[in-house]
Formats: structure tokens, sequence, C-alpha cells
């Protein structure tokens, strides 16, 4: 199972417990979320308003905080009259995504940290949803100079959360919806069809027409590796009693029935700062508990990588900062393999 979207990475900015910033934005403009632009604008909404869309579902707000993070959905951190904090979710993307996030949430509750849902309203345009909030930091901005036997932690920590979500399994490869149920993904190849899909359109122009011959190459001879199982991403941690562990694996709308080995590629991925002690530590506690990986593996979960890749490359709209290093790791990847 996959909890993001892909960036779809370990690393996705979706979170449920950040930083209180007000986030600018309003119907058809652009606006940023950390200096990167967001996919969908930011539904600015009053305490009024918030709490007419909570009416009926037994919360009422007391204060309401835009939340600066997420590209795509709209987050408010809420104060509640009975005294708890919870994150709601407005899902401006696709309203679907709210009856699958919070679905897969309790499927996967007491066995992975996840937060928890206290209402949801699948009716409402967009729907939303609202969760308990959890406090941790985003990992990826832990690791950047973190010492050593910190990395090491926090790589045991996040490899026993993926093997524990990648011990959910359904009953063949493709896309996920409410309840959670697998709808099959098309074709006799479905990556290899993927991948000519994108580069036919808005991703291929993006890549240029020699990278994007490149690509297809490689796809073709190398799309047999892929096979499908489920994955996961977009993890919380925080330090508890002088440990590090992981609070909630969040964002969980984007989920695929996929490789596990999509998740790895998406967390081990080179993001410009040395992180082996956390490698080794994350695949070392995976392997301990979800049992070894094939001897392909980085191969493998290069070329699952490759479609979150082209996912940003092929959006409408122009993101630099996202399609920039998008285009980056898919020349990366051909230089390594090919």
């Amino acid at each position: 199972m996959q909890a993001e979207t892909r960036s779809r990475g370990a690393f996705r900015k979706e979170s449920a417990a950040l930083r209180e910033r007000p986030v600018r934005g309003g119907p058809g403009a652009v606006a940023y979320t950390r200096g990167v632009e967001r996919r969908y604008p930011f539904v600015n909404l009053t305490l009024e308003e918030i709490r007419d869309r909570l009416r009926g579902g037994g919360a009422r707000p007391l204060e309401a905080t835009p939340v600066e993070e997420g590209r795509c959905n709209t987050l408010y951190r809420l104060r509640l009259e009975d005294g708890r904090e919870a994150l709601w979710k407005l899902y401006v993307r696709d309203s679907a995504a709210c009856g699958l996030e919070t679905d897969l949430l309790g499927l996967v509750a007491g066995r992975v940290p996840v937060a928890p849902v206290l209402a949801r309203d699948l009716d409402a345009r967009p729907a939303h949803a609202l969760l308990g909030w959890v406090e941790g930091e985003n990992l990826e901005r832990i690791l950047p100079g973190a010492a050593p036997a910190t990395q090491e932690a926090l790589g045991r920590a996040v490899g026993e959360t993926l093997a524990a979500i990648h011990a959910f399994t359904f009953d063949g490869p493709g896309m996920l919806a409410a309840g959670p149920e697998v709808r099959p993904l098309p074709g006799a190849n479905p990556f290899t069809d993927f991948i000519e899909e994108m580069l036919a359109g808005r991703a291929g122009e993006r890549l240029g027409a020699a990278t994007a011959k490149r690509l297809a190459a490689f796809a073709a001879r190398e799309g047999a590796r892929v096979e499908e199982d489920a994955r996961a991403s977009n993890i919380l941690v925080r330090r508890e009693g002088g440990a590090w562990r992981v609070a909630a694996v969040v964002d969980w709308e984007w989920s695929v029935s996929l490789s596990p080995l999509m998740d790895l590629g998406n967390i081990l991925r080179d993001r410009g700062w040395p992180i082996d002690p956390f490698r080794a530590a994350l695949l070392a506690a995976y392997r301990e508990r979800a049992g070894n990986l094939p001897e392909d593996w980085p191969i493998r979960s290069d070329i699952l990588e490759l479609t979150s890749a082209l996912e940003f490359l092929s959006q409408p709209q122009d993101r630099p900062t996202i399609q920039g290093p998008a285009a980056d790791r898919i020349r990366a990847c051909l230089d390594r393999w090919s």
C-alpha cells in the first residue's frame, strides 16, 4: 500500500503534524508550500465556514489554523471544543480519495502507526475527513546532517514500519478504491503501457526527445522485472524516551497495490546528502521482518520509482521546483542502468 502519492515517497510533504503558517492562495492562483508550487490552490475558509462543514459530525472547532503542508489538498489544524486537536483535510484533488484513505487507515490501525479517523463526510464536495492530530517531524527534515547514530535509529524504525505495511497484501496489482478494493490495471504490461502513455504527452515534451527515447528503450528492456504487490510512503518521526520511532505514516489517498520495492526506491533514492547509515539500518530491519529482497532489487526499485517522476512531469501546470528534479531523477536512473 502506498500512503501517498506519488511523490510518492516516504518524504512526501502532506503531513498530519506540521507548522502553522498561513498558506495564501485562491481560485486559479498558484500558491506555494515551502517554496514549492501547489498543484491545487489552498481553500481559505473562516472558522464559521469550517464549523458549518463539520456540523453533524460531533466535532466543533474553537480554533482553526492553516497547515503549511500539502500540494494538492487543503489542511487545517483544529482545536476542538472537547480539548482534542485534529487535522481537518479537504480532498480538493479528488473527493473519492477521502473514502479510500479513511478505509485504509481503518484497515492498518493497530499494526501500523497512523492517525485515527474521527469523522468523515463522503457526500460533501469536496469530501473531507477529521483525523487525530499526530505530533512528529517529516523524515526528510531530520535526515540531512543527522549523526550516523541518529540515521541508524531512524533507519531501523522506518524499516520495521515498512515491513508492517507490506504485510498487508491484495489479490493482485492495480489501483485501490474505497473498501479498499483493487481495480486491476489494464493491458498485458501495465508498466510499459504507462511509460508509453506518459512519454506521448507532456512528460515526453518536458524530458526532451533524446531522454524520452532512452527511457522508452529502457522500459521495453527492463519492464519485465516489475512485479506488483503493495507499498506505502510519507513518514513522520519523533523521539520518545531517548529513542526515535515512527509517529505516523500519513497521506494514504494515493495508495496502489504494487511492488513494495517502489517504497524502497522512493525512500532510498539520492537526495543530495549521504544516508549510508540510514540505508544499511533500514534494509537490515526490513529483511528481519519481511524476509530477503531479490538480488536485483536496486534496479527494480529504480524502475518503479520512475512512475512517480513521470507523473510529476505529466501534470498540466508548470511546476519547475518539482518537475526539474523529477527529470533529473529519470536521467540519473538511465545513466545508472543503461
